[in-house]
């Protein structure tokens, strides 16, 4: 293993709950950019920290013989080479992790595409001039761009799968082209449709707003129904598109609080859920939607992982502080409410609170695996009565009480500083080595046996 050997077990243990989060479907944001001069730079857009995805909106006129032309409104002015000057911005969101795609077409742009041969010229542009390739008179300067956004939503629905054929092939020339699609949310979409089967699409934001026969303004059944036809369709991952604030879009705003209680709890458990896509990034501002729902978007998946997984995760740490920044992190994002690993504290309810309060007065007392689930005893401490999501997924000792509240809990319900806590003070109690290749470290996931006080994993370092 190459991580340093003074590494204490509650380190690991956080470091390897981080990496498992990121495995799960954590909920992302796309965020359109570049129609409104008011709604900040593209830098000050991904310093943020809100945004996994930043489409600039839009190439507007394209195909047909017509000379392309991007329109970032008050942005930057592209006939005189005014936009190069976003290349560095490009490249800062990047450092980042956010991927730039250019968003191409729009509600209000010229763009049609009259043959399979139009499509191919159509990408070898978008090729030359944005992605991977060369060209003396790049529209955004020198910075190469993650993929393309398909918003079509006009001229006709012919040949969008052959630009997307033409697109997909430049990866094999070296850095992949993402490619994502803003369909509408009537199934199926009436432009892109037909693209949309190629199978060739990352991500496709779906517009649950102007459309009242599948938004949430005409009930959660009809978006419900409608949420499940698009997470059928070969996408790597779907997101639920909405507007930023109420006057971002004619109809279909969701308030926050809807958002978290009621449609997020209904779409996390598809296999393809991604998060949300939100119009656009001067709305947000002026609503500070992401920042309102950006805690809630996380998959109700388990975030926990096995011990093969354990194992892979805690091989690639490198070093003391590389480890510690992301411990720092997972301490920022995660609070003693993950005792559930759902969304039952969204609400925020009275019940809700009590279960908080009583996972902090709690206590792990043993540890022990049944046919390979690791559970824990919790013993509750100066509580009246076992709260009832403990009731729900947890089973009684034999000697709990009324003065003795203890109850079994899988090792995915226990809140995660009582892990912590427990597997420190068992770490302290292992036997002293007299050398540091080799420390005995006290796991969390076991696949067979029972794990008691005595009981130790020896695990070589180097």
């Amino acid at each position: 293993m190459a991580i340093h050997p003074k590494l204490s077990l509650a380190l690991l243990i956080s470091t390897f709950l981080l990496l498992s989060l990121s495995l799960s479907h954590a909920g992302k944001i796309a965020i359109y950019w570049g129609q409104n001069g008011n709604e900040g730079t593209l830098a000050e857009t991904c310093a943020s920290g809100n945004y996994n995805y930043v489409n600039l909106a839009f190439l507007a006129t394209f195909g047909n013989g017509q000379t392309p032309m991007i329109n970032l409104a008050g942005h930057c002015d592209p006939t005189t080479n005014g936009c190069t000057a976003l290349s560095s911005d490009i490249s800062s969101c990047q450092a980042k992790g956010v991927k730039v795609l250019l968003s191409i077409g729009g509600a209000a742009g010229s763009y049609y595409l009259a043959s399979a041969e139009d499509a191919r010229q159509v990408a070898t542009y978008l090729w030359n001039n944005f992605l991977g390739g060369s060209s003396t008179t790049r529209p955004l300067g020198h910075a190469v761009l993650d993929g393309i956004d398909f918003d079509i939503e006009g001229g006709t629905n012919q040949h969008w799968d052959d630009l997307a054929r033409y697109l997909s092939a430049y990866s094999k020339r070296g850095k992949k082209v993402y490619l994502s699609a803003a369909p509408q949310c009537p199934f199926p979409d009436a432009w892109i449709g037909g693209a949309l089967q190629t199978g060739l699409f990352d991500f496709v934001w779906v517009q649950f707003y102007n459309n009242p026969p599948c938004q949430y303004s005409s009930g959660m059944a009809d978006l419900e129904q409608a949420w499940k036809q698009w997470a059928s369709i070969e996408a790597t991952e779907v997101f639920l598109g909405l507007p930023a604030s109420p006057s971002a879009a004619g109809s279909g705003f969701i308030p926050a609080g809807d958002l978290a209680s009621r449609v997020l709890p209904a779409i996390k458990g598809s296999d393809k859920y991604g998060g949300v896509m939100l119009w656009d990034k001067y709305h947000d501002d002026q609503s500070g939607y992401s920042s309102a729902i950006k805690n809630h978007l996380e998959s109700s998946l388990d975030r926990r992982a096995l011990s093969a997984d354990w194992t892979k995760h805690v091989d690639t740490a490198v070093t003391k502080g590389s480890t510690s920044h992301y411990v720092r992190e997972l301490d920022a994002n995660i609070r003693w409410n993950d005792i559930e690993n759902i969304n039952v504290f969204l609400k925020r309810e009275k019940e809700s609170k009590k279960c908080i309060k009583a996972s902090k007065n709690a206590s792990v007392r043993k540890k022990r695996c049944e046919r390979g689930v690791v559970k824990y005893l919790i013993h509750f401490n100066k509580c009246r009565s076992l709260p009832h999501i403990v009731l729900r997924h947890g089973s009684r000792h034999p000697d709990s009480s009324s003065n003795q509240r203890k109850c079994w809990l899988k090792e995915s319900h226990v809140p995660l500083h009582l892990l912590k806590e427990y597997e420190e003070k068992q770490l302290v109690r292992a036997p002293n080595r007299t050398t540091l290749e080799e420390k005995w470290l006290r796991l969390p996931f076991q696949k067979d046996g029972e794990v008691g006080a005595e009981h130790h994993i020896a695990m070589k370092m180097s």
